[in-house]
């Protein structure tokens, strides 16, 4: 897809038709030189490389309804149907996506009508610092991505993409903003 394409989402309508947004990513194994122990003293910690990802919610008027977020206060929507696996502050997660977030699309709430996606950077690092950060959209019941995107260069956040209400179906639109 290339910025601002809109498909039509596909997801499974079984296992209550489920899609996840996940995250992925490695931080850059090098040893903390002398510029990166002065930048240490600043605030720039090379031990940890922390992305996060969230998602925040709009009515049909766009009007802003909720946000979840990996923190423990934001991880579950007000409707339970939006939720957050938990922050992921290193990357080095055995499973395949060091975080994500889940939508469970059977008997959404009608007035959740804008979904968008951003992943930022937590540890005063850039995508540039870390290994493959990648961003993914998938069935979650058959893990077929249906839509994935590489960050990268001197930024510290990326609007990822959004899904959105159209009649009875829900479109993904790839937003691919760097900030």
């Amino acid at each position: 897809m290339n910025k601002g394409d809109i498909v039509t989402l596909e997801y499974s309508r079984e296992a209550r038709q489920r899609i996840i947004c996940g995250l992925n990513w490695d931080p850059r194994q090098k040893r903390a030189g002398l510029m990166e122990k002065i930048k240490g003293i600043g605030g720039h910690n090379v031990e940890t490389h922390d992305m996060d990802l969230a998602c925040v919610m709009y009515d049909a008027q766009g009007k802003f309804i909720d946000g979840v977020s990996g923190r423990p206060e934001e991880t579950t929507d007000q409707s339970g149907k939006i939720y957050h696996s938990g922050d992921d502050n290193t990357g080095m997660g055995e499973q395949n996506d060091d975080e994500a977030i889940f939508l469970e699309m059977k008997d959404f709430p009608a007035d959740i009508h804008h979904i968008v996606f951003v992943v930022e950077m937590q540890s005063r690092h850039t995508f540039k610092d870390v290994e493959k950060p990648t961003a993914h959209i998938a069935d979650a019941k058959t893990g077929a991505v249906q839509f994935g995107a590489e960050m990268g260069g001197d930024y510290t956040a990326f609007a990822f993409a959004r899904i959105f209400r159209d009649g009875d179906t829900w479109k993904l639109q790839y937003i691919g903003d760097n900030y």
